[in-house]
């Protein structure tokens, strides 16, 4: 494993992060996802990415101001 200080210097926070957001195409999806078989800190990683996007509106998605009733 080649870390310093616990960070990976194999695939940095903008690299994990283009993988999130196209992981089909990211020209080196083959080589992280055998990285991260064995690197806990890179999934800790994309998990997060994977976190903030769940918590960012889409904008796309209007809200209808309307209230649910139950």
């Amino acid at each position: 494993m080649d870390r310093v200080n616990n960070e990976c210097m194999i695939f940095n926070t903008e690299e994990l992060a283009a993988f999130v957001d196209h992981a089909d195409s990211y020209p080196r999806r083959d080589e992280l996802i055998r990285h991260l078989a064995d690197c806990a800190r890179c999934r800790e990683q994309i998990a997060k990415v994977e976190k903030s996007k769940l918590d960012v509106p889409d904008p796309d998605v209007k809200p209808s101001g309307r209230s649910r009733e139950l």
